[in-house]
């Protein structure tokens, strides 16, 4: 599972009351059950004020989330990476195109297997809820981030790559 807050958790770094919590996070996706809902920290970056990202909300909300460690990020969360890519300001997204383009180079390097690269563009968009590397395009802050080498790119791929999410194909059709 990516990176992800409970609302408790995004009241905390926020500073927020739990009325403005359930309102700002009302239509923001989330993972789990009614009662123990975790947010992509991805999906409620976009939910700050200025005011609050100038006075440390971002590094709070992820000094605070948590992770499972496993490389799975999950399903349908393509809807969540696009929104979230559309909120990155100039070097943000250049942050994000260099971990795409070192994993796009590792994944050459793991393998040429035509099943893994119809997966390509959606992979490339779920690259961005790993949490080290979510981090490291939000904050710049790479002291987690992982090699992104050929066993990274190959196992990351397994374990994200979805039929229903083959991005080049929806579009051809």
């Amino acid at each position: 599972m990516p990176i992800t807050v409970s609302q408790k958790d995004y009241a905390r770094a926020v500073g927020c009351c739990a009325d403005t919590v359930c309102r700002r996070l009302r239509s923001v996706p989330y993972a789990g059950g009614a009662r123990s809902r975790r947010y992509y920290v991805a999906a409620v970056l976009p939910t700050l004020t200025a005011r609050e990202r100038g006075n440390g909300a971002i590094q709070r909300l992820f000094d605070i989330a948590t992770s499972d460690g496993t490389l799975f990020v999950g399903d349908e969360v393509i809807p969540v990476c696009r929104a979230f890519e559309d909120w990155l300001d100039t070097e943000q997204k250049e942050r994000l195109t260099e971990c795409r383009v070192n994993f796009t180079a590792a994944l050459f390097e793991a393998t040429s297997s035509s099943e893994i690269w119809q997966f390509v563009d959606a992979l490339h968009l779920k690259l961005c809820l790993h949490p080290s590397i979510c981090r490291f395009v939000v904050t710049g802050d790479d002291t987690e981030l992982p090699d992104i080498d050929a066993s990274f790119a190959f196992a990351f791929s397994l374990c994200n790559a979805r039929h229903f999410e083959n991005l080049t194909n929806k579009e051809a059709a």
